[in-house]
């Protein structure tokens, strides 16, 4: 079992997203009492079972006020089986790093830092309305180590209007000089009602051309391997032994439990819950205690699909043919006939049992993929 927990809070909204978040940290007391509550509510999910990973995302979980990161740990470890090799993630921004804080979360058991960064140029940081500079970001990395955290990850994104794959290169050389064990390399994607969607509709900015993305992308490919990191998800590479434990048991089709507003959770088979991205909802339902979940049962047709899409989208290991012909006999006959389509096409390949995306597939899996659903 995993556990991930939504903590919407934010200093402020960066330009290019839309995730769930509010800016109203005067309500921090309160949600987290809202989430013990939601804790109680579906012990049964989650209390004396096994926890191999539990992840804090967001919003931006390092600005929640550290004591309360501590108490929710150590609820979880009072009422849990967490093995001691557990892989415990806090999302966290530069600006939120700092001796107390990494004391505090190193006490609370957090073993593993997400940090986003998102660039190392201070003009591009105040494009995606970043809340900290250059300076901080290598200032935080270097202090996280500093205070024991070895397994840290960064965030990094390309194709931001204006860049060059000269200045992307640039990028990657920072981070390859600093040595990190995990990068997580975005494409930007421009999200509806976000300022960056704004600003390209009035052409204020351009948006990048989608050769300059798949250039970029085979960029960071071609540098990150040469270093002997591994690409084991589209966006992701990392030194052996430190890849994303957590997000990878996402796409295998693992169980996983999400509190919070806007937190989904799967039973691993067929039933997919997921809570409403409204804070203000979710702290009165929880004061309440009713349940705030919304739930959907998944088809077959809705799983096959799923499974592919999580499985080529995110991971570069691709899927094993016997592994389709067991959970979905009823669609192996259509895989297989359009797997050797895309094969003949020189997309997909297939190497000890396994069907995989080319290389020169990888950047454009989506399309791939609207050949291989049902």
């Amino acid at each position: 079992m995993r556990l991930y927990f939504h903590i919407p809070f934010c200093h402020r909204k960066c330009s290019y997203c839309d995730f769930y978040f509010t800016t109203q940290i005067k309500h921090q007391s309160r949600f987290v009492k809202a989430l013990y509550t939601e804790l109680d509510l579906r012990k049964r999910e989650w209390q004396n079972k096994a926890i191999r990973s539990i992840y804090f995302g967001g919003g931006t979980p390092s600005y929640l006020k550290t004591g309360y990161l501590e108490e929710i740990l150590n609820h979880l470890f009072q009422h849990a089986k967490i093995p001691v090799n557990a892989e415990i993630t806090l999302e966290a921004n530069p600006e939120d790093i700092n001796p107390d804080t990494l004391r505090s979360w190193k006490n609370a058991g957090i073993n593993r830092l997400s940090i986003g960064i998102q660039s190392f140029d201070d003009g591009i940081l105040k494009l995606l309305n970043r809340n900290h500079n250059s300076k901080t970001a290598i200032q935080s990395i270097e202090l996280a180590r500093r205070y024991g955290f070895d397994n840290i990850n960064i965030d990094l994104i390309f194709g931001i209007p204006g860049m060059t794959s000269e200045h992307w290169q640039k990028q990657l050389e920072t981070f390859l000089q600093l040595d990190i064990p995990h990068l997580s390399a975005y494409a930007l994607s421009i999200e509806s009602k976000t300022l960056l969607q704004y600003q390209i509709k009035k052409n204020i900015l351009r948006l990048t051309p989608d050769e300059c993305y798949e250039r970029q992308f085979k960029l960071t490919r071609q540098m990150l391997l040469s270093e002997a990191y591994l690409h084991y998800e589209i966006s992701n590479y990392a030194h052996p032994g430190k890849e994303a434990r957590h997000n990878t048991a996402y796409w295998q089709g693992e169980p996983y439990a999400g509190f919070g507003p806007a937190a989904h959770s799967f039973n691993g088979k067929n039933l997919r819950k997921f809570n409403p991205p409204n804070i203000h909802s979710y702290m009165k339902y929880m004061e309440k205690h009713e349940n705030f979940e919304k739930f959907e049962v998944l088809k077959p047709r809705e799983l096959y699909n799923e499974y592919l899409i999580t499985r080529f989208r995110h991971l570069v290991a691709g899927v094993p043919e016997a592994e389709i012909a067991r959970k979905f006999p009823e669609f192996f006959d259509y895989f297989i006939n359009q797997a050797r389509k895309l094969a003949h096409q020189g997309l997909l390949k297939k190497e000890n049992g396994r069907w995989l995306l080319v290389e020169a597939a990888l950047f454009t899996s989506d399309n791939i993929l609207t050949q291989l659903i049902y």
